[in-house]
């Protein structure tokens, strides 16, 4: 499945994206690194990926979250039918 990208995107959202469709679950400090300051919360990183996640939902993707050994992972999918 391709993934288009939406042309609303932030540069941080478009890294993200980018990463994330791969379709492998990433961890919070890859994801983090994507980020453009350096000095960003953690906060900044769960801003992003929300706001992604709502300008996916068009597509019919979806940004999971889980859990693999106590830490969290983020993976693209495709929203169940």
């Amino acid at each position: 499945m391709t993934v288009i990208v939406p042309p609303d995107l932030t540069p941080t959202q478009v890294r993200l994206l980018t990463c994330l469709s791969d379709r492998k679950g990433h961890s919070t400090q890859e994801l983090f690194e994507l980020l453009s300051d350096p000095l960003s919360s953690k906060n900044a990183l769960e801003v992003a990926i929300n706001g992604l996640r709502k300008k996916l939902l068009k597509q019919d993707l979806l940004i999971v979250t889980y859990r693999e050994h106590g830490n969290f992972r983020y993976m693209l999918a495709q929203k169940p039918e």
